[in-house]
């Protein structure tokens, strides 16, 4: 398909017409050549497309749009984001490939050609000590081979998914439930302006819409829809990191799931995952060797293990540390180091997202 670029007025104006899905959207300018096109026809003739009655012709004709583009069009202006429509070249052919794709997106940051290898990163936003542990470890991996992170910006697993990818000097895309200038959480404002500048934040709801609970699950198919797979870090049976685990299933996408305790409820939705078929992981590798068979674009690294410059006292902690929490003062023990000594270390090692400090000055490694 070549790249059409149709005035933003008319994709807003058509946006705003009842009734008129992300589905019927497509098909109406593809049927009719552009969103100009399909208001230049009489109802008679838009009554005649499959689905469009002679009453839900007229009530698109009819819309009263020009108050809503133009808010749409100053608030665009004003936040310094950008459209992306279907038709464009720049719109993600991953994406586009779909059942549902959105008619168009508004986007801060770039989409690039180096995300189309990319994963899925989702789970509750209760995460526990364990899950917020094992996002880090994955993830941090992940990103050093190239991946780029997808996920929603939401507290808990979102939010430790995408600082995971950016400290490590790795890509990530924000995909919201609301419009782009109506950031949630509030506390993730900072994180957002990370995102765009090594990454993307995309919503395809109209600027000033709030982040509602209906919205997420509509926007759970996008974070699904532009990546190769999706991984489930934690999560209960109904939560909303499970329906975009089923979305990525309905769209021939790879699913990953972390197994954990089974007497946890964050574990469920993960545990039933893994029963219905999904790939157990305990480690980026498993997500890896997997993406490397099916897709279509190769390992690109960012930075190897190895690559790590480490002094002797940092080399002796790194090979004592693992997924296992241990006390600062077992690490100097252990380490014939002073405290102080022993924490100035652990710090320097947590600035390069080598380990991760917890609650009770305990620490763990992410690599």
């Amino acid at each position: 398909m070549s790249s059409k670029n149709f005035p933003i007025e008319d994709l807003l104006k058509l946006y705003n017409a009842p009734n008129v899905g992300p589905t019927t959207y497509i098909a109406l300018v593809d049927e009719f050549g552009s969103p100009a096109e399909v208001f230049g026809k009489t109802s008679g003739e838009l009554s005649k497309f499959k689905g469009i009655t002679t009453e839900r012709a007229d009530a698109i004709l009819s819309v009263e749009s020009k108050e809503f583009v133009s808010s749409q069009l100053e608030a665009i202006e004003r936040s310094g984001c950008r459209l992306v429509s279907y038709w464009s070249d720049e719109y993600p052919s991953r994406l586009k490939a779909i059942y549902d794709p959105p008619p168009f997106y508004f986007i801060k940051g770039e989409i690039t050609e180096d995300d189309a290898y990319s994963l899925a990163v989702v789970g509750t936003r209760g995460v526990t000590s364990y899950g917020k542990v094992m996002t880090e470890k994955i993830v941090t991996e992940l990103a050093r081979e190239g991946l780029t992170i997808i996920s929603g910006l939401a507290s808990g697993v979102d939010t430790l998914a995408h600082k995971a990818a950016l400290n490590i000097g790795g890509r990530s895309i924000g995909v919201l439930g609301s419009g782009l200038d109506r950031i949630y959480p509030q506390e993730n404002v900072g994180l957002s302006s990370k995102l765009i500048e090594k990454g993307a934040l995309i919503s395809e709801f109209p600027m000033g819409t709030s982040p509602d609970r209906g919205n997420f699950p509509q926007r759970n198919r996008i974070i699904s829809g532009l990546t190769l797979g999706t991984l489930v870090i934690e999560g209960d049976v109904k939560s909303g990191a499970l329906i975009t685990a089923y979305y990525a299933v309905d769209q021939n996408r790879e699913v990953f799931a972390l197994p954990g305790r089974a007497d946890s409820r964050a574990s469920r939705g993960p545990h039933r995952l893994i029963r219905s078929g999904a790939k157990l992981v305990t480690e980026a590798e498993d997500i890896l060797s997997e993406l490397e068979a099916i897709a279509d674009v190769k390992r690109k690294p960012r930075q190897t293990k190895l690559d790590f410059d480490l002094t002797s006292d940092e080399q002796a902690i790194m090979t004592l540390l693992n997924t296992e929490p241990m006390h600062i003062d077992d690490i100097a023990e252990k380490t014939s180091a002073t405290t102080s000594l022993t924490l100035a270390t652990l710090l320097g090692l947590e600035l390069r997202s080598l380990i991760r400090q917890l609650p009770g000055k305990m620490f763990v490694s992410l690599v």
